[in-house]
């Protein structure tokens, strides 16, 4: 079960972003539908994302990161220090972490695109890598990272030698 977006309290970069109609924050790097204008949280807007990159601008927020970078990813991505979604603020990726659907749910999974979605976008990352479901969630901060290309994704990003590795399990609700 997740948190209620409205009983959590959210940083204050991340409640300057739009809202979807649920009352979720849009992440900075999230594709927004070119007919609706609703965001689709599967897919990353790779303009968006390059710019993250190039500019060390967190893909939550969208603002500038300072000197310690937070990435969000499952076991492989911990152990091989590889990530598509951009770095961000720590307390952006807390954020996240508590209230996204597919970070904060245990069994949570992606839905996958249907050829309709596929065609809407003309650059489009989506993460077929994400391992399903989720059970062990990390967040990981560091000082650097660099962008690799790789033939299907377009890129990855390599993250440095890690400062703080922290089990999202920990920001998830436990009922009982």
């Amino acid at each position: 079960m997740i948190r209620r977006i409205d009983d959590t309290p959210m940083p204050r970069r991340v409640a300057r972003l739009p809202r979807e109609k649920r009352g979720y924050p849009v992440p900075f790097v999230t594709m927004l539908d070119p007919y609706t204008n609703e965001p689709d949280f599967r897919v990353l807007d790779i303009r968006r994302q390059m710019q993250c990159i190039n500019e060390k601008r967190c893909g939550i927020c969208g603002q500038q990161l300072g000197k310690y970078i937070a990435f969000i990813g499952g076991t492989r991505s911990r152990d091989g220090h590889v990530f598509f979604d951009p770095g961000m603020h720590r307390d952006c990726a807390e954020y996240a972490a508590k209230v996204c659907p597919f970070i904060s749910r245990e069994n949570a999974a992606y839905r996958d695109l249907t050829e309709e979605d596929q065609a809407k976008y003309t650059q489009i990352i989506v993460n077929q890598e994400a391992e399903r479901p989720n059970p062990d969630m990390f967040i990981v901060v560091t000082t650097e990272f660099k962008a690799q290309s790789t033939s299907q994704q377009g890129f990855v990003i390599i993250a440095g030698e890690y400062t703080e590795v922290i089990q999202v399990e920990q920001y998830r609700p436990h009922w009982g």
